[in-house]
């Protein structure tokens, strides 16, 4: 958190919080209300596509974002993903 914070002031970093459980198997968010994950993701970052996205969680997590980063036309070089389980 604290590595994030430095990087938020320092470079302007912009860091998305996603707490709670996801609203079923498929989806990477949690209870929001949205029409789709891929519709939410494109409310909070516009441009998407024209930057680089680094995804960290657990691997269908992660695979799910990925899905909807590749959606809103997001090349896949731009994606960087960080997968983990416990």
């Amino acid at each position: 958190a604290a590595e994030l914070e430095t990087l938020r002031t320092s470079r302007g970093l912009q860091v998305l919080d996603l707490p709670g459980r996801r609203r079923h198997p498929q989806s990477w968010l949690g209870h929001a209300p949205y029409v789709s994950d891929t519709a939410a993701l494109h409310g909070w970052v516009p441009d998407l596509a024209e930057r680089d996205v680094w995804i960290c969680g657990a691997e269908a997590w992660a695979d799910a974002v990925r899905r909807s980063c590749r959606e809103l036309g997001v090349p896949a070089r731009q994606i960087h993903v960080e997968k983990f389980g416990w």
